[in-house]
């Protein structure tokens, strides 16, 4: 049976990456679980505002795609992890290789 994904609270049980490819041809991966720390359970998949390093978020929509990822063989990709640096500082995400 399918179903449909609705919520970013929906997704995180099933598809554990995001990968997101920006327009100018820029594509980053992320962890579901991280980007629901950011933004929240509630919020649509495919309506969370990324901002493309390349070229600024200017170019146009993004995609978003789900990926389901198979724990005994995983992808040899970079995923953004958020970090805080300090109490008040903003969200600062670095690269990491996915374990």
């Amino acid at each position: 049976m399918t179903r449909t994904i609705w919520t970013l609270g929906d997704a995180v049980r099933r598809f554990p990456l995001m990968r997101v490819d920006c327009p100018c041809g820029n594509v980053g991966f992320f962890s579901t679980a991280d980007v629901i720390s950011e933004v929240g359970y509630e919020r649509d998949p495919h309506k969370v505002p990324f901002k493309c390093r390349e070229c600024g978020g200017m170019k146009g929509a993004r995609k978003v795609q789900l990926l389901e990822v198979d724990v005994d063989r995983l992808p040899k990709v970079g995923v953004w992890k958020p970090m805080k640096i300090g109490r008040n500082q903003s969200t600062v995400w670095s690269l990491q290789r996915l374990k």
